[in-house]
């Protein structure tokens, strides 16, 4: 106890100790630190290729080489092209069925497509001189039309200034008329006439008497005081003065009448209301009340009328603006519109239209495709077994209406759900043997099941493939492995699966620019298990980003701390005890 007393009094000591513990931290948080090196970018070529998406299945070659021929559409049949026994080529007419429907789509499909390719060709071809000729004209109108009305305009300012004299010519005189009528001892000397008039009707005791003398005399202070300020700032105006200050002279006025109007007619309405009580209690009616009510009557259509002139004028004024505003934006668009004309398609415009053209011929493709299903052929060379089927039976989609016996192999396999919704009959195939090492044939898609069979809870369709060569090494029972090609591109823009990105709905890649990626948004086409087609968005030859790699180093220092001949008393150490 007695050393942590003589500790504590020499806080000198406690405090130099505690500077070394924060210098010490401090100095091994430094030697102890995190360097991160810079991402690196992998990236790849956008190049141009050709893209095979296929579906793959196993199975075996088939024993039987029976084919059950299945119509893909549904319809009245209208024609039966073979009987039993009868032997066929690949691609011989077994039947027909009802087409008449799907003729119409494809007519519909060759004018939407032929409509879109004149749209096309009109988008590509330079103005004619007429159309050149007609922007012109149109152009140079809008340029007088604006012309015609900074003219108009700026004519518009001197009637409006002679609007606001006409205003100044009849305004001081009612003023004047307001002032005597109300405030002069006119009709009792030593007595305003407002106090006059009040004393007529003192002796109803009506407590609005107060309120409407009240109300005359604020609406004429109210008044007095725009017009001494309206026609101070005439006075100053001559008609060479700039048009906003005769705008602004002209608005100001407009406002200064509407404030007289209102005191004119709080004049009258005090006025009249002494009157009505005068006859009410049976007074007499002194001939002053007409004198002066003819007076304000008078005041109050010229005050209306200067009302409607100076409106008038400020409309004028705002019409005339505001067809130059109009003129000036039909100009902006009209020059934008020839020197469109005059530099050919909008880009944008021409990669639009094309794109539509694309779209109507693949909707007439779909459609001729779909038309060609109405005409049910054999899929591969042999004999009809039967037929099951006659003129003017209703045939339905994917059941037999012959069976077909063939000469040649055929494979048997298997593909699920997903994969059975992307074949289609007529599509090649590739295909594998286990036990012929190094054999591979090409075969084409002849049959498929329209109902799958469900083993477990997985539902499996059966796909008949024939051989487009025999081979005599191929037995019945071997087993094979297919993979049906469901769709192919040529000449397509590719990239890697991996560089391609999305966010929502948007689809993006990285591109790099001075080091750094930059998202750019795409259109994706069909994608295999290692590339994707590009339709849009970037251009062959763009280095894509594929990977980031991020790298983090730690390095440690080892360093050793002396005490610099420096103890704490008591506690040992190297320094003097």
């Amino acid at each position: 106890m007695n050393f942590i007393r003589k500790l504590l009094k020499r806080k000198w000591v406690l405090a130099l100790g505690g500077l070394i513990l924060i210098g010490g931290g401090y100095f091994g948080y430094k030697t102890i630190k995190t360097k991160d090196t810079a991402p690196q970018y992998v990236t790849s070529a956008v190049q141009k290729g050709t893209l095979t998406v296929s579906v793959s299945g196993t199975g075996q070659v088939s024993a039987l080489n029976q084919i059950d021929i299945k119509p893909k559409v549904s319809g009245d049949i209208t024609f039966i092209g073979v009987v039993n026994s009868q032997s066929v080529k690949a691609g011989d007419v077994i039947a027909r069925i009802d087409s008449s429907d799907a003729q119409k789509t494809v007519r519909d499909a060759q004018t939407s497509l032929e409509t879109a390719q004149l749209s096309l060709d009109k988008l590509k071809q330079p103005a004619d001189a007429l159309t050149l000729l007609q922007a012109e004209n149109s152009l140079l109108q809008a340029q007088e039309a604006k012309q015609s009305a900074e003219e108009d305009l700026d004519n518009s300012y001197g009637d409006a200034y002679n609007v606001v004299v006409g205003a100044f010519l009849n305004l001081p005189g009612i003023m004047t008329d307001l002032g005597e009528t109300f405030f002069k001892d006119t009709i009792a000397k030593y007595q305003d006439n407002i106090d006059w008039y009040e004393a007529q009707g003192t002796y109803s005791n009506n407590s609005d008497l107060a309120l409407y003398k009240a109300k005359v005399i604020q609406d004429y202070d109210s008044a007095r005081n725009k017009f001494d300020l309206a026609q101070n700032k005439y006075r100053t105006l001559s008609r060479n003065s700039t048009n906003e200050e005769i705008e602004n002279l002209l608005n100001q006025t407009y406002e200064t009448t509407k404030y007289i109007s209102d005191a004119i007619k709080s004049g009258k309405n005090y006025i009249d209301f002494i009157q009505d009580l005068i006859i009410q209690h049976g007074g007499q009616v002194n001939s002053v009340f007409t004198t002066h009510k003819t007076t304000l009557n008078s005041d109050t259509s010229t005050a209306n009328s200067q009302i409607s002139s100076l409106g008038s004028a400020i409309t004028k004024l705002t019409d005339l603006k505001n067809s130059i505003t109009t003129a000036e934006r039909s100009i902006a668009e009209k020059t934008e519109s020839l020197a469109n004309l005059k530099s050919g398609p909008d880009a944008l415009d021409l990669r639009s239209q094309e794109l539509s053209v694309q779209q109507k011929q693949n909707t007439l493709a779909d459609a001729q495709q779909k038309l060609a299903n109405y005409t049910v052929r054999a899929s591969i060379d042999g004999t009809i077994a039967q037929v099951s089927a006659k003129k003017g039976d209703v045939a339905s989609s994917g059941s037999s209406i012959a069976t077909l016996i063939s000469t040649q192999q055929i494979v048997e396999i298997s593909l699920n759900e997903v994969d059975i919704s992307k074949v289609k009959v007529g599509q090649k195939a590739v295909l594998t043997f286990d036990a012929i090492e190094g054999l591979t044939i090409t075969g084409t898609v002849a049959d498929m099941d329209s109902i799958g069979t469900a083993t477990q809870g997985v539902v499996n369709y059966a796909v008949k493939i024939s051989f487009d060569t025999q081979d005599d090494q191929v037995k019945p029972g071997m087993s094979v492995s297919a993979s049906i090609i469901t769709d192919i591109r040529q000449d397509a823009l590719l990239i890697p699966n991996s560089a391609v990105k999305s966010q929502g709905e948007t689809t993006y890649v990285e591109i790099l620019e001075n080091g750094k990626p930059k998202s750019q948004t795409v259109q994706i086409g069909i994608a295999n298990d290692s590339s994707t087609e590009i339709i849009s968005g970037v251009n062959e030859g763009q280095q894509v980003v594929t990977q980031i790699i991020t790298t983090n180093t730690t390095t440690k220092t080892n360093t050793q701390t002396k005490s610099q001949g420096i103890g704490i008393p008591g506690l040992g150490g190297d320094g003097p005890r």
